[in-house]
């Protein structure tokens, strides 16, 4: 059941990300909210259920922003693979190492969407206010991104408590 809650709330990503972040902030200077997402998934989430929540989640966004098609499936791919590999070593916990990541993540996303774009010869300039925008995004992602982490885990919980209460009153209900 908590393939349903991770479809829904990258669904609720995609729209808060496209829709209403470039309407009420500058969307250049706020990070990208699914990497933090795609963190949740490799640190609580199994495997499978992770790869198939960012493919779904890089698929829509690769299809929606118009970057070069791929960018954002590989890139939260290989966040995730990041994430997976390093909690083999650490157990990712506490506030400093979830906002340590985050900012790593941020930092990786940027950087494969400069590659991308210098592959396909757009001729993006590596300037101060290219430099000065990831700065900001990465301040913003380690001042809120662990907050964001807890969300997501008090939504689930949340979720969970719902899904068990109604099946109990389903199963109650059938007898």
């Amino acid at each position: 059941m908590s393939i349903i809650y991770n479809f829904g709330v990258s669904i609720c990503l995609v729209i808060i990300q496209t829709t209403i972040i470039p309407v009420f902030f500058n969307a250049e200077r706020v990070y990208d909210l699914i990497v933090t997402f795609v963190i949740y998934l490799g640190i609580f989430c199994s495997v499978r259920e992770s790869i198939s929540v960012i493919f779904w989640v890089g698929f829509i966004m690769d299809y929606i922003s118009g970057t070069p098609f791929g960018m954002y499936i590989s890139t939260y791919f290989w966040i995730l693979v990041f994430i997976r590999w390093i909690t083999n070593y650490i157990q990712i916990t506490n506030w400093v190492l979830f906002s340590i990541v985050i900012a790593v993540g941020i930092l990786f996303e940027n950087f494969i969407c400069y590659v991308s774009l210098e592959i396909l010869g757009v001729g993006v300039k590596f300037s101060k206010e290219a430099v000065t925008f990831v700065c900001y995004q990465i301040i913003g992602a380690i001042f809120t991104g662990p907050f964001l982490l807890l969300f997501y885990r008090y939504l689930y919980s949340e979720y969970s408590k719902w899904i068990t209460e109604f099946v109990a009153k389903r199963s109650r209900s059938s007898i």
